[in-house]
């Protein structure tokens, strides 16, 4: 039963009434009008959606071709319906299934906004030191992990454009957190390793001078990294820093450097007591001269056999 200008129809009566009176053309107004209406109203309820934003609005003023602002606070039902929603109801839908999986997009990206906000990092005083090494928490690197998937399933998303500028800027950041902790975290141990030869052992600085010198350069180094990132502390302000990343890979490839000069070093050294040996009465004495140069580490090993 409809009520329309105060007038109560019922259909199920009226169609009863037989096939003359469905043929009549009153008939078959009101019965294609309420056929409408029973389409219009879900479609209004969906665009009643909370999800649905100004950009939303005028994806569905382009669908009807029609202009109308849904802020007006004289903008009622009546305007609704009277843009035939029974004739877009594909568009209708589309444009309401778009407005909900972007409020989702935009709910995560705001999510992601305020954890990573408040994540910092750990620090660890190193020895009796003003240094402090850096770490990030077990929970947060699972977050990381996982924020990195959900960073990836919104690039994939046929919506993504809507947001474009924001995911990418997140998965550059993520990655810059990401990359920096695994090259940081390589860079102290190594360094850590490093110092107590070169920076503790004044046998060591006597043996290896322009080791030890380069190996001085790449210490302060690490430690203005070390103190930069306990002065912000916030780990995507600490990872995000222009430069930051090429300038750590470069400081890893120096260490690499330095360690294998401890290592061929350590090496020589071991053959050099090895061969000091008594035998038949006779001392071997090998001389091993340890040359350094700036592109790497020689060893020249000459061995002269003194007898007796």
């Amino acid at each position: 039963m409809v009520t329309a200008l105060g007038t109560k129809i019922d259909f199920a009566m009226l169609a009863a009434a037989g096939v003359q009176i469905r043929d009549e053309d009153v008939f078959r107004g009101l019965d294609g009008m309420v056929k409408n209406f029973l389409v219009s109203v879900p479609l209004v309820a969906d665009l009643r959606s909370p999800a649905m934003r100004d950009r939303h609005w005028r994806l569905l003023m382009e669908a009807t071709q029609v202009s109308f602002n849904v802020q007006d606070p004289g903008f009622k039902l009546d305007d609704l319906l009277a843009l035939q929603l029974h004739k877009f109801e594909d568009e209708v839908g589309e444009i309401v299934d778009r407005a909900q999986k972007e409020e989702k997009m935009e709910l995560g990206l705001q999510k992601l906004e305020e954890s990573w906000t408040k994540v910092s990092f750990q620090f660890t005083r190193h020895k009796d030191t003003n240094v402090y090494t850096v770490k990030m928490a077990e929970e947060d690197f699972e977050m990381l992990e996982d924020n990195q998937v959900l960073i990836q399933g919104m690039m994939a998303n046929r919506y993504m454009n809507t947001f474009r500028d924001t995911v990418l800027g997140w998965n550059k950041k993520l990655m810059a957190v990401a990359d920096v902790v695994a090259v940081l975290g390589e860079i102290q141990r190594t360094w850590a390793y490093l110092e107590s030869l070169f920076i503790a052992s004044e046998e060591v600085k006597k043996e290896l001078p322009e080791a030890a010198q380069r190996f001085s350069k790449i210490d302060a180094d690490v430690k203005n990294v070390l103190a930069e990132f306990k002065a912000v502390q916030n780990c995507v302000a600490c990872s995000c820093k222009e430069g930051l990343l090429k300038f750590l890979e470069k400081q890893q490839t120096e260490l690499e450097v330095s360690l294998s000069v401890s290592v061929y070093a350590s090496t020589a050294f071991t053959v050099y007591y090895s061969m000091c040996t008594l035998r038949s009465g006779s001392l071997i004495g090998p001389y091993l001269a340890v040359r350094l140069n700036h592109s790497g580490l020689a060893l020249d090993l000459s061995t002269v056999l003194f007898s007796g």
